[in-house]
């Protein structure tokens, strides 16, 4: 087995959690528009429990030739992280490009935990680790494809797969990520999709289930990476309403569920007595 290949498995299940996390809204005709939607709610879980444990809220500010895709994360322990991705649009790109990315992750008392960061103009990727309340800094310069995403903005290609009439198409990207040092790497993901019921959304979903394929050497990483899955509601145009995810390297798992509006209806009267 390659030297690295421990490393990669760890990588893809943090980039798999990233996948998902950034699975806010539902396909469009394009990318661009696929981002156009309002502020999205989420209440964070524990998968091993089912206890809600936070909330978060992800928001895309767009213009003609830029998007700025922002997500805040805010646990019951009073642990929160902050993500940024800045990417550019092109006319002659079908998807956005990727230009900067930042996910901070912030301890109880708002001391620093966990960075991570990539420049890809500059090659530059940086991932940080609090050590006696300091963080420690390692940076690596990557030669970076245009093809690469990293946090949230994997939302872009995956939109793009699960838009396709053909599921058994693979999606091929690179993705920056610590795992945890600065990595990038070559991920094939395959979308398989089934309808199903969730009890944690009502009404009939899709589920689709992210798995990473390394080749031959699917079968020994495997083990290595947590289930990673998201569902989504045919009902609102594809609208992604849960996901199961891993928090980041060696975190927690977590499962988001979409906050849904509640509608109050007046409550019928009892005959005889006046209405509240």
């Amino acid at each position: 087995m390659p030297r690295d290949t421990p490393h990669r498995a760890r990588l893809v299940a943090l980039c798999g959690g990233a996948l998902i996390l950034a699975l806010i809204g539902g396909p469009r005709a394009n990318a661009a528009e696929a981002l156009n939607f309002p502020p999205s709610d989420f209440d964070i879980l524990s998968a091993d429990s089912g206890q809600l444990i936070g909330h978060g809220h992800y928001t895309v500010d767009q213009t003609a030739s830029t998007l700025t895709m922002h997500g805040e994360n805010h646990y019951l322990n009073g642990e929160y992280d902050i993500e940024e991705d800045k990417l550019t649009i092109a006319d002659d790109r079908p998807l956005p490009m990727l230009n900067r990315f930042r996910h901070d992750f912030f301890n109880a008392d708002g001391s620093p935990s966990l960075t991570s960061r990539v420049d890809l103009e500059t090659g530059l990727g940086v991932c940080g680790k609090a050590v006696r309340g300091k963080l420690e800094l390692i940076s690596e310069e990557l030669k970076i494809p245009e093809d690469t995403y990293a946090g949230a903005s994997v939302l872009l290609p995956i939109q793009h797969l699960i838009g396709q009439d053909d599921h058994s198409k693979t999606l091929k990207i690179h993705v920056f990520n610590c795992a945890p040092t600065p990595k990038l790497i070559a991920v094939d993901v395959t979308a398989q999709r089934r309808p199903q019921t969730w009890v944690s959304y009502p009404g009939e979903l899709e589920k689709i289930d992210l798995e990473a394929n390394f080749g031959f050497w699917t079968l020994v990483i495997q083990p290595f990476i947590p289930k990673l899955a998201a569902w989504f509601d045919p009902s609102q145009d594809m609208l992604l309403v849960g996901a199961q995810l891993q928090r980041h390297y060696k975190g927690a798992k977590i499962i988001l569920v979409r906050k849904r509006e509640v509608s109050i209806s007046k409550a019928p009267t009892v005959a005889g007595a006046p209405p509240p």
